[in-house]
Formats: C-alpha cells, structure tokens, sequence
C-alpha cells in the first residue's frame, strides 16, 4: 500500500508523522486528556492546524453513559463525565451527536459565519 493511500497525498501537510506519533508515543498515554492534547499538538505540528478535537466514549458504567475529552486551541483539554439523563436535555436533543448516536452514520455540518433555520444550538456553539 502507497504512503499516499495510507497518509493522504504529498502536497499540503502529511499525516505520516501523526500516524508515527500515535503509533510510538501517543499509544503508551494512559491518559485520554494526554493522547488528544498530544493529538492536537501533533496535527498542528504537521500543518494541519486544528482548532478543536474531541474524543467520547460510551461505558457499561451504572451512574454513566460515558465521558469525554474535549480540547481546544482556545481553552486546551477538559474532561467530562456524561450522566445518564443527559441525552433528554435540550442540548443533545435534536444534536448532530444524537444522530450519530441512534443512525451510526457521520454528519457533515458547514458551520458558516450565517446561522440557518433549524440548526440546533451545538452548531452556533461551534461556530463561535
């Protein structure tokens, strides 16, 4: 398999050194909030100048559905616990991640400088 395949093509930036990164240093982090600020810093190293990264995870946990790991050229990494009951408040509700959740299928949002009808609070929170 071509390293084009593999890491995308030559011209621009590469994620050859971010494929490294993670299969050497970043795979022995013990800890998400590590593994996704070495991420982002990673991708920025390589050009390709993230401004924010998340990672969630679902768990067979009582008390919760899961947690996450958001991080942020802004305001760097945090990490959140997501309590069961969180998925009927308003901000998950009618959320790209809702959909995620029940179809099992990507979204694709263009999150412009122009607000349109309809879009659910998460994507003006993106946009600002």
């Amino acid at each position: 398999m071509s390293n084009s395949v593999l890491f995308g093509p030559d011209e621009g930036w590469s994620l050859e050194p971010v494929a490294t990164w993670l299969y050497t240093k970043g795979r022995h982090l013990r800890e998400a909030t590590a593994l996704i600020e070495g991420l982002g810093a990673q991708l920025d190293a390589a050009g390709a100048h993230v401004d924010r990264l998340a990672l969630m995870s679902k768990t067979l946990h009582p008390q919760l559905v899961g947690w996450s790991v958001f991080w942020s050229r802004k305001n760097g990494v945090r990490r959140d616990n997501i309590e069961h009951g969180a998925t009927g408040n308003d901000s998950y509700v009618g959320s790209p991640i809702q959909h995620v959740h029940e179809h099992v299928e990507a979204v694709r949002l263009r999150v412009g400088a122009k607000s349109t009808d309809g879009e659910h609070s998460l994507v003006r929170d993106l946009r600002k």
